[in-house]
């Protein structure tokens, strides 16, 4: 250990010119956050520590460094000079760390089954497996005999030095053509891969970004299918697939601290060099459309799909405000609904009809016997005008058609506040399932990764066979929960797209909703002072059940229901004493009559006034007064039976919020516990201090607590939503003036305790 308050001299050894230059500079940051007080470094960079691009020059380099009397350790920048560290033929007279990462696979690295570096004075980093796990999934996407790897030149003789090509085969299972590629002779490159059935990008360290994008470039126009070492970062640029996600972060945080601890007196030998990472498939569907390669549905169920619109997915993204649009504009029960409120209204129309004139012609043909012994027809036309002057039923029955239109109205609203409620449950049902769909898919590539340390176990000799058919057990077995979480997302999009009343193939992406567990989320957090104050949420809750008492359409249709039956009962009682009067005026024309008969006057008029008053019906109208009395007393009981019922779903429904949200906050740290709990554990894992079923029941308890906190968020989502429908008020629907008066009159309540 350097002494307190010394500086720690770093040699940069690069591979050639602008090597790492990015990645030294972020570790060069991140190292000062993990020195000890007093103690700083300085990363010297000097011509002589540089092999330019020449691997018989890296030992002279990778001398040079170890020999300059002010360098303390020495950090290694690139695959040339890490192979002449590990192949150095005398022993490292300094610690030397490197940040190249390596792939098992391509050389032979000196490590233990403790994942220790076997070579004192020398700490390295390597992604177990990665390259032969990146080859299975490749021709899961793409079936191949000939794999053609592109390699870089200064690159391919080491790697045929190490193992040769035949060694490769071996272990990958396929027949390999190496192509070195010069950063000037890409086209050159490009002619001796057109005719391949696949290409594997390794690294290529020394390409530019422009020369990088040329490749790939010129790999699509040949519509030759790709997979990159890189990963992720590739199938950006337009790589096919690739499943190393960006790891650079991670590296230099892991150089970054393997260097302070060399600093602080370490051996470089007995640092961790197995560097785990979270394998995700990626396809670059735009890619695929352009080499003409259609990915197979399973394909599709475990992959992270780049530019997915373009394989025929149409997805579309919908928010909540559109959500609810859209579901009042197409829900099929809202337009039955509307279809019977519609006869509703034209029974109201029907009703006033009574109250207008009603104008009637008649044509009649009479045969008269004058004598018993003569006889004449007579054509007659005759046209009426009858025009109720006073008749209490029709008079009454048009007012209780207005009522019962108003309450067929209120109950319209309702429906469609059901409607509503209905669709934001089903789109937080098909985010959930969205959710747990991803947190399976993870699950997948995390169960990959750790097969593939399992093997790496077995490959160092530390553990049995045992435990990678362990986990190719559980790998299988995962993937069959995948499939199962996709047909669940299937049958919510479709369940969604029935409430919508919209073409049911239809392919959405919900919101992502931002739930802050410290800030309840309604009307911008104002009102969270009130909702995490338990002295005040008895009084909130007894006016929030006032407001949906006040709001209820259901409560609004029964008191017009009953305003309705009011005005039967009272018809019924004025029905003893009142009569019906009606005028009635007709003129009547005589069209035939050949003989003369029936009068010398060709037309008659008359005009007449009618009271009816019937004296006796046999005791039915005390019977109808006693049914509409009875109708009555009942509707009154059934509207208290709904206040009673809305009472209960609101008091439910705040309960179910109040709930729900506090689950979010230990739902969300038991995740990220559970995260840092695997992590530690599949490093022990990979270290060979733990077993596999120490592992595994790591990896389940985040399974577990991924789906828990998934769970949480959108069950609160689901509660708010029934919240507002029990209180017939969506925030969303409001005008920011009522959002205002419904926030103030909450915390004048709350505040006035």
């Amino acid at each position: 250990m350097l002494a307190a308050g010394s500086e720690a001299v770093i040699a940069v050894l690069i591979d050639g010119p602008g090597a790492g230059d990015p990645l030294v500079g972020g570790i060069e940051t991140e190292l000062g956050n993990h020195l000890p007080r007093g103690m700083s470094a300085r990363f010297k960079v000097d011509p002589a520590f540089d092999a330019g691009w020449d691997h018989h020059r890296a030992p002279e380099a990778l001398e040079a460094a170890l020999a300059d009397p002010e360098v303390d350790l020495v950090l290694a920048v690139g695959s040339l000079v890490t192979h002449a560290a590990i192949h150095a033929p005398e022993s490292l007279s300094k610690p030397v760390l490197s940040a190249y990462v390596h792939r098992t696979e391509f050389l032979d690295l000196p490590y233990s089954e403790a994942g220790e570096s076997r070579r004192p004075n020398l700490g390295f980093v390597i992604i177990p497996q990665r390259v032969e796990a990146d080859v299975e999934a490749f021709r899961r996407i793409a079936p191949f005999d000939v794999l053609h790897v592109a390699v870089a030149a200064e690159e391919l003789p080491l790697i045929e030095a190490e193992l040769g090509v035949t060694r490769y085969e071996e272990v990958l299972g396929v027949e390999l053509r190496m192509v070195p590629i010069h950063a000037d002779a890409i086209d050159s490159a490009l002619v001796q891969m057109r005719e391949a059935q696949a290409v594997y990008l390794t690294e290529l360290q020394r390409l530019s970004v422009d020369e990088r994008q040329a490749l790939i470039d010129g790999l699509i126009e040949a519509e030759l299918p790709t997979f990159a070492m890189m990963g992720h970062a590739d199938v950006d640029r337009g790589v096919l697939a690739g499943m190393t996600p960006e790891i650079e972060a991670q590296l230099l945080r892991r150089v970054a601290i393997n260097l302070a601890r060399v600093i602080r007196g370490q051996e470089a030998s007995g640092l961790p060099v197995l560097l785990t990472v979270d394998s995700r498939l990626r396809i670059n569907a735009r890619t695929a459309v352009q080499i003409d390669y259609v990915p197979s549905r399973e394909i599709l169920a475990l992959a992270e799909v780049l530019h997915a619109e373009v394989l025929g997915a149409d997805l579309e993204t919908l928010t909540f405000i559109d959500l609810l649009r859209m579901a009042e504009q197409g829900n099929a029960s809202l337009k039955v609904v509307d279809a019977e409120l519609e006869g509703t209204r034209q029974d109201q129309f029907r009703a006033r009809s009574g109250l207008l004139p009603q104008i009637n012609a008649t044509l009649s043909g009479q045969y008269v016997d004058t004598s018993g012994f003569d006889s004449e027809d007579v054509v007659l036309g005759t046209v009426s005008l009858v025009q109720q002057v006073f008749d209490d039923e029709i008079r009454s029955g048009y007012r209780a058609a207005q009522e019962v239109f108003q309450s067929a109205e209120q109950s319209r609203e309702a429906t469609r506040l059901d409607v509503l409620a209905d669709a934001g449950t089903a789109y937080y049902n098909l985010a959930l399932a969205l959710a747990d769909y991803r947190v399976v898919e993870d699950d997948v590539r995390l169960t990959r990764d750790n097969l593939e340390l399992a093997k790496l176990r077995v490959d160092v000799g530390f553990s049995g066979r045992d435990e990678v058919i362990r986990f190719e057990s559980v790998l299988a077995g995962r993937q069959t929960d995948l499939f199962i979480a996709a047909e669940m997302v299937e049958a919510a999009r479709i369940a969604l797209n029935q409430v919508l009343g919209t073409d049911q193939d239809r392919r959405w992406i919900p919101e992502a909703p931002a739930v802050d567990p410290d800030v309840f989320p309604a009307l911008s957090g104002r009102l969270d002072p009130v909702f995490n104050s338990l002295d005040r949420q008895s009084d909130v809750r007894r006016e929030l059940v006032a407001i949906a008492l006040e709001n209820a359409p259901e409560l609004v249709a029964f008191d017009e229901a009953i305003a309705a039956q009011r005005i039967e009962v009272g018809f019924r009682n004025r029905r003893f004493v009142l009569p019906s009067v009606f005028a009635e005026a007709s003129y009547t024309e005589l069209i035939d009559d050949p003989e003369g008969f029936f009068s010398p006057q060709d037309d008659t008029f008359s005009v007449s006034l009618n009271i009816n008053f019937p004296l006796f019906e046999g005791g039915g109208r005390r019977a109808d007064l006693a049914a509409a009395e009875a109708d009555l007393d009942a509707l009154e009981r059934q509207r208290d039976q709904v206040a009673e019922l809305i009472e209960q779903r609101m008091r439910t429904a705040m309960h179910g919020v109040e709930s729900s949200f506090s689950r979010i906050e230990f739902a969300r740290r038991s995740a990220e516990l559970a995260a840092e709990n695997l992590e530690l554990v599949r490093e022990q894992y990979a270290q060979g201090t733990v077993n596999v079923t120490d592992l595994l029941d790591a990896q389940n308890q985040q399974l577990t607590a991924n789906q828990f906190d998934n769970a949480s968020i959108y069950e609160f989502l689901s509660d708010f939503v029934e919240l507002q429908r029990a209180m017939a008020w969506f925030e969303v629907e409001r005008t920011a003036a009522e959002r205002d008066a419904f926030v103030a009159r909450i915390l004048s309540i709350a505040g006035g305790r």
